[in-house]
């Protein structure tokens, strides 16, 4: 078999920078990852990493028989997945500044090595890799896979508590349905049925079963169905700690040609209530992740962290941190799906925003970002989501429509998404459908962001329905967002309210955008309000005492 050339001088200085990794907070203390690291890059140097396989390195590195199988034993796969996160880890931190860069792509035991700095040793015009398949192993991994440190979910069968057997196949659609809903969603491990299956009618300790199947958070069940009338009941374990995180009671008629609707709706309503971004298991993710102090965060915790701010901490201050975490995180790895994603609508928040706009290009940053990551995954969600919302900006409203669709049709329960494309139907007076499309996002998320209520707020106030309007813009609470304070503003001023209430919105107002007064007809316009709304919204803000031009 012939073997990859390596030129000596690299190799030389692969070495050295192995021995800093191995070195450094993350592999010190553990010397079984310290074994695997040095035996893959050993081997990928040594021109052999066509022999670096699951049964490998269960032999050569942990020690066991020529029994061992890959495909029953996650051994392998476990400790291939904290390496992973250990490097990632070591690059966004202590080896930021190193010469070399040791990566181990998904879906692949053949690391990839190149030279990031200008030395003479460096080859300009390829960037060194070694391993010729470790690029193209990279596409062989399930995409939610795509992200360090993904939270991993595994679905047990649900029990079917009817006292008949042949109730046992909607006990079963219902996990497989479950299953395949949360494997939709961005960002989430899931655990495929012929794995967790194996388990179905036996008594499990959760927490063996985290560490036997590798996943933090296990999802269990049962169906009780009584004459024309089903229970289905589901609660969400933590695995590490075995405690309860969710439980929650699903009542419905069934009759024989509802079955599937009803299958349908309690596996998508399960799904989008523990793993939507603000759904229970990023929730928890995020908790863990606040406790970290910002100079010791991941590539992933980067990501919750942009949940948190796409979700409730708008701030200039978090958009810049986050917008320089994450660019650094795709430079370390260029195939991090979800950060060009973020990225894209980071760098769309500073066109419609205004947060730390670097050029006039960030439109043209945030297409280059989200076809990235499409280009790497073209179901990714999020990427689909700033897709549309960038042709919208862009003025492009046809393609804005078509790139809505798809994004709704490839990712049905993504209610992100559903919900910014309903949004943005009605900024330019689309009405029904974006209330539709909104409405069934709220079905799919019952704990949704507030920006999900602009869209609410603003079609309230064309109705002239001012009260129902308030109710809307009042959920919203972005404190650092002068859009909130100036929804308020023009709704309390058509009310006729001069409380304390609409001087606060004003006075906010005015603090975070001083110039709005002289701009807010340039601020609507870029939302495309039909010209009747923009007027309407004029004349509130001056009934608020604001002097708009």
């Amino acid at each position: 078999m012939q073997t990859l050339a390596v030129d000596p001088v690299f190799a030389e200085s692969v070495h050295a920078q192995l021995e800093r990794v191995l070195a450094g907070d993350g592999l010190a203390r553990s010397e079984r990852l310290q074994e695997l690291l040095r035996f893959l890059v050993t081997e990928t140097l040594a021109g052999r990493e066509e022999g670096l396989n699951g049964y490998t390195l269960a032999v050569e590195v942990f020690g066991r028989d020529e029994s061992f199988d890959p495909q029953v034993d996650s051994l392998v796969r476990a400790a291939a997945g904290r390496l992973r996160r250990r490097l990632t880890h070591y690059y966004l931190q202590e080896g930021r500044d190193d010469p070399v860069l040791i990566e181990l792509p998904k879906g692949s035991y053949v690391p990839r090595l190149r030279v990031l700095d200008k030395t003479p040793h460096s080859d300009p015009t390829s960037k060194v890799r070694v391993g010729r398949r470790a690029a193209a192993d990279t596409s062989e991994t399930d995409r939610s896979e795509g992200s360090p440190r993904a939270p991993a979910i595994a679905v047990l069968a649900f029990d079917n508590l009817s006292g008949d057997p042949e109730q046992e196949y909607f006990s079963d659609g219902i996990t497989e349905e479950i299953i395949t809903q949360l494997s939709r969603l961005q960002g989430l491990r899931v655990i495929a049925r012929h794995s967790t299956f194996r388990f179905k009618g036996q008594k499990v300790d959760v927490q063996e079963l985290g560490r036997e199947l590798d996943v933090g958070y296990v999802l269990e069940g049962s169906v009780r169905k009584a004459g024309e009338r089903v229970r289905v009941t589901a609660q969400l374990l933590d695995s590490s700690l075995g405690t309860h995180l969710w439980a929650e009671n699903y009542d419905r008629a069934l009759s024989p040609q509802d079955i599937l609707n009803v299958q349908d709706d309690i596996a998508s309503r399960v799904a989008g209530t523990i793993g939507q971004p603000s759904g229970i298991i990023f929730t928890s993710e995020m908790a863990t992740s606040r406790r970290k102090p910002a100079g010791s965060l991941e590539a992933y915790d980067l990501i919750l962290r942009w949940y948190a701010y796409d979700y409730r901490d708008y701030s200039p201050v978090e958009h810049r941190r986050l917008r320089e975490g994450l660019e650094r995180a795709v430079e370390l790895d260029p195939h991090y799906v979800e950060a060009y994603g973020a990225l894209a609508s980071l760098y769309l928040d500073e066109h419609r925003f205004g947060f730390n706009r670097r050029d006039e290009n960030s439109l043209e940053r945030a297409y280059e970002a989200a076809r990235r990551a499409l280009d790497l995954d073209p179901k990714c969600a999020v990427a689909r989501q700033q897709l549309f919302l960038i042709h919208f900006y862009r003025g492009d409203l046809d393609r804005f429509e078509a790139e809505g669709e798809r994004a709704s049709a490839l990712n049905p329960s993504h209610a992100d998404g559903l919900a910014d494309f309903g949004m943005h139907l009605i900024f330019c007076g689309l009405w029904e459908r974006g209330r539709c499309l909104i409405g069934h996002a709220l079905a799919l998320n019952p704990s949704p962001p507030g920006w999900y209520f602009f869209a609410l707020a603003l079609d309230a106030y064309r109705r002239r329905a001012y009260r129902q309007a308030l109710n809307a813009a009042l959920q919203i609470q972005f404190e650092d967002s002068f859009w909130n304070w100036a929804f308020l503003a023009m709704i309390y001023g058509q009310l006729g309210e001069r409380a304390s209430g609409m001087h606060e919105a004003t006075n906010r107002l005015q603090q975070l955008y001083p110039e709005f007064s002289g701009r807010a007809r340039r601020e609507f316009a870029k939302f495309y309000f039909p010209d009747e709304l923009v007027e309407h919204c004029v004349q509130g803000l001056r009934q608020a005492g604001l002097d708009v031009e």
